[in-house]
């Protein structure tokens, strides 16, 4: 789910300039801007966690993660294991390169809906190098959500 979470946000970002990026319980975005662009890029950021799950993006989505994880079996032992271990924690057992396809299948909008509204649920983190003060407060941030 992480996989397709980080694929819907940057589909979801990527006319503003946000990424995203997942790793092991952690999914989210960033982005940057000069100094003067920070109020830009703090909506961009905030419209993009925001973003509604429309079957379409969560269709290619999960086809981006689908094919990512599906190439990382392809590339040697390090991508193997690193596909395995993925499988294992997100579905419990791995079986091959189609059971890894069919557990992305699987997955239907309303998980991606209830998964985006749990990230949403949380106190978000927000990191500024630089000028900071123009960063807003973090809790000014969070409460956007």
């Amino acid at each position: 789910m992480r996989n397709v979470l980080k694929h819907f946000l940057n589909l979801a970002g990527k006319d503003s300039g946000v990424s995203a990026f997942e790793t092991t319980g952690l999914v989210g975005v960033y982005a940057g801007a000069p100094s003067e662009g920070v109020g830009a890029l703090d909506s961009a950021l905030t419209n993009t966690m925001l973003t509604k799950a429309t079957a379409e993006m969560v269709n290619k989505a999960k086809t981006l993660a689908k094919a990512e994880a599906l190439f990382a079996l392809d590339c040697g032992s390090k991508g193997l294991a690193a596909a395995i271990t993925a499988s294992v924690m997100e579905t419990g057992s791995f079986d091959n390169a189609s059971g890894v396809a069919k557990s992305y299948d699987s997955i239907t909008d309303a998980d991606v809906t209830s998964s985006l509204a749990a990230i949403l649920k949380t106190s978000p983190s927000l990191a500024a190098v630089g000028d900071i003060s123009v960063v807003p407060y973090q809790g000014t941030f969070a409460s956007r959500f």
